[in-house]
Parts: C-alpha cells; structure tokens; sequence
C-alpha cells in the first residue's frame, strides 16, 4: 500500500506503541484530501482499523470521515464520525464488502491541534465481524460489551481508587473502601467515553450493595459530551445491585452519563460495574435485582462517612 496524500505514511505499518514520541501519519484539518492510501491492485474488504494517537496523561480527541475508492474519482463514505468524538483504536466495519483501490481518512476535528493524525493501520477482509446492525453514518451496534478496558473504553468524570476499576469487569471482589467509582449526590457525575460510537440500546449496571441501601439516579447519553439525551430516568425510583436496563430507542453514542440523585445512606452515588451493551441474558426492562457481590447486605452502614 502507498501513500498518496499525507505525510510520514511510512508509520502505518510499524510496530509503534500508542505514545506521542513517535511519528504519526498526519494531514492539516480542512485539507479535503486527507490521508489517501492506494493498493497496487484492487482487494475485497470488509475492516479497515487505526489507531489515533494518546498518551498515558490525557486523550486527544477526533472526529473524522473514511471513504473508499475504486478510482479515485468516485468515493464512497463508509464511517461518517463528523458528530463524534473519537480516540484510541478504531474499527471501521463496512455492511457489506466492497472491492477498493484506495482508502482516504480524513480528520475534521481535534481536541488540542489542527493536525489530524493516525499510527498504526490494518485493512482486511474479516470473517469473524459480528454486529447487530450498522446505520447510515457507519456507526456500529455491537453484540458484546464496548465499556471495557480491552474495547478502549474510559472513565473520564468520577471518582475512584484506580482508573480502570469500573470497566475491568470484576463484580465480586468490591467492598466498604475499593472496588467502586463514585461522585457527590448534587454535584458531578460518572461519565464513560466509548473508544468510538456505537448503537446502543441497553445497559448493565451494578449499584454499590454491601448493605441495604437504595439509590436513584438519572441515565444521559451524548455524541459530543455537550448535548445530552436522558434514556433512563430513575430518581423517583428506589434501586438496588444490578440494573438491566432498555432505552426507548437506541441512539448512536459516544458518551454515557449516570448521575445519582439519591442515595438512602448518604450523600454519595457509588458504581460498580457498567455494560454497554447488556449481556443478552441480562436484558431485562426491571428495575432492579437482588444479585450481590458482598456477603452482608443485612443493615445500613449508618454514619456520616461517604462510604
């Protein structure tokens, strides 16, 4: 594959590792022609993947567009990601393979710079891609959880002990003190940045339960972190452990928000765990369950702590 627009292409196809000390295949946001890439000849595919450059103190922020060419002449948009906010890895999946000579992204925002870059490339025809649905802008609605770790996902507002603990998928091993993400009842919120968007409609979540508490809380999601839809509405509810819940409709997201707006304990809202989409076995429209990951439920903790 050659680079036909663009510069440093040569990137593409090294072994980098996801940090700002090494070049990037770049383009200036407004330049129609973006990142162009050319086969030799035409090739079947159906997965084009890349990734958008970070580091470990904060994630830079894109939107973009890919489109693919038998001639460079006649493109066709295959991911239209103008609305979104994008970072990490991302994983074009096209509905249907196509024969394509070239390929051409093009960045139409960044969080921090006018210059949009890429690292590292895959194209391929992949038999093993699974999805739900993909809708008219490219957007995804995945079978499996995108709010992990592995997915790129990340918690970008809320409070906890260490980054990861509520995309790393334990729900047993949470306590009085570790194992849970958090914010003030009235003030702040816990806010999930999704890899790249995907269709959602359905959600998981486990609510804090060593003890016999209830919560309430308000469910929103967001394409840009500025616009907000609320899909579950929950504060005039008394919820406990796990959550399963169904969206009127499914929305194209990059953003998931969960305010707590009560908590019978004390003034603090506490997450455990969240799934985007719910399992199939968990999609339930109930409220509540009366899965535990803690051995003592039986009262509760009654001071003034915000444990």
């Amino acid at each position: 594959m050659g680079l036909v627009s663009g510069e440093a292409g040569e990137v593409l196809f090294t072994q980098l590792d996801g940090t700002f000390d090494r070049p990037h295949c770049t383009h200036v946001i407004g330049d129609t022609l973006g990142i162009t890439m050319r086969f030799l000849y035409p090739h079947i595919i159906n997965k084009i993947s890349f990734l958008l450059p970070s580091n470990k103190e904060f994630n830079r922020l894109y939107s973009y567009k890919v489109q693919v060419s038998m001639n460079e002449k006649s493109w066709k948009t295959v991911a239209d990601y103008t609305e979104y906010h994008c970072h990490g890895w991302q994983h074009i999946i096209l509905e249907k393979p196509k024969s394509v000579v070239f390929i051409r992204l093009v960045g139409l925002w960044c969080s921090t710079s006018k210059i949009f870059s890429i690292e590292q490339m895959s194209v391929r025809y992949d038999t093993k891609a699974r999805y739900v649905s993909i809708d008219d802008k490219g957007v995804i609605e995945p079978l499996t959880n995108v709010a992990t770790i592995e997915r790129g996902a990340i918690v970008v507002e809320g409070v906890s002990r260490h980054r990861s603990t509520l995309l790393n998928g334990n729900t047993t091993e949470y306590d009085w003190e570790d194992g849970y993400t958090c914010h003030q009842v009235g003030s702040g919120a816990i806010i999930v940045l999704l890899n790249q968007p995907h269709v959602i409609s359905t959600l998981s979540m486990l609510l804090w339960d060593c003890d016999a508490r209830c919560y309430s809380y308000i469910v929103s999601v967001s394409k840009d972190r500025k616009e907000w839809i609320d899909v579950v509405d929950r504060s005039e509810e008394q919820c406990s452990s796990w959550q399963h819940l169904t969206f009127p409709t499914s929305h194209p997201i990059s953003y998931i928000r969960i305010i707590g707006t009560q908590n019978s304990a004390n003034s603090v809202f506490h997450l455990v765990h969240i799934e985007l989409p719910s399992s199939p076995e968990k999609r339930s429209p109930d409220c509540s369950s009366s899965t535990s990951g803690c051995s003592d439920r039986s009262s509760i903790k009654s001071d003034n702590s915000d444990d």
